[in-house]
C-alpha cells in the first residue's frame, strides 16, 4: 500500500508534525479511510481527537449523511466556531441538496489543491455525479 511506503509516510508525518507544531489544533476531521490510514500511523496523533467521517463518494448517501451529521455533532462540544462566525447546527437531511453545497476557503484547503478551486464565491464547487454507472465520479465545476 502506497501509504506504508516509508518515504512517503515520513514525509506525511512531518508534514503533519509541523502543522501541529505551528497551529492550535482543537480537532481532526479524516474524511475517508485514506485518511483514517495517515492518521493511525502518525505518532503525533494521540493528543488529538479525531472524528473520523465518510468520504463524500460513498455510494449510500442516506448512510454517508447520518454519519456525518454523527460526527459533526460530536465535534460541537470540542471544536470552538470561527471568531465573528456562527455555527450551522442544522443536520443534514437524507440526501444531498444545493443548500449543502458551500466553497471551501483557500485557507482550508490543503497545499497543491488548483487556484480556482475553493474560492470565495459560488463559481466553483465539486459533488457527486448523477450518473448511475459511475456512483463515485465526482464533477467539478470551474469558472
Amino acid at each position: 500500500q502506497l501509504s506504508q511506503d516509508p518515504d512517503i509516510l515520513g514525509f506525511r508525518n512531518r508534514l503533519l508534525d509541523r502543522i501541529a507544531a505551528e497551529n492550535p489544533l482543537q480537532a481532526i476531521i479524516a474524511v475517508g479511510s485514506a485518511a483514517r490510514d495517515a492518521l493511525e500511523r502518525w505518532p503525533g496523533v494521540v493528543d488529538l481527537h479525531v472524528q473520523h467521517i465518510t468520504h463524500p463518494s460513498a455510494r449510500d448517501n442516506e448512510a454517508l449523511l447520518r454519519n456525518w451529521n454523527d460526527g459533526l455533532t460530536a465535534l460541537r462540544g470540542l471544536v470552538e466556531p470561527e471568531i465573528e462566525a456562527t455555527p450551522d447546527t442544522a443536520a443534514y437531511g437524507t440526501d444531498w441538496v444545493d443548500a449543502d453545497y458551500e466553497p471551501i476557503p483557500r485557507r482550508d484547503l490543503p497545499f497543491g489543491v488548483p487556484d480556482w478551486h475553493g474560492v470565495d464565491s459560488h463559481a466553483t464547487r465539486a459533488r457527486k455525479s448523477d450518473n448511475t454507472t459511475d456512483p463515485k465520479r465526482i464533477t467539478w465545476k470551474a469558472p
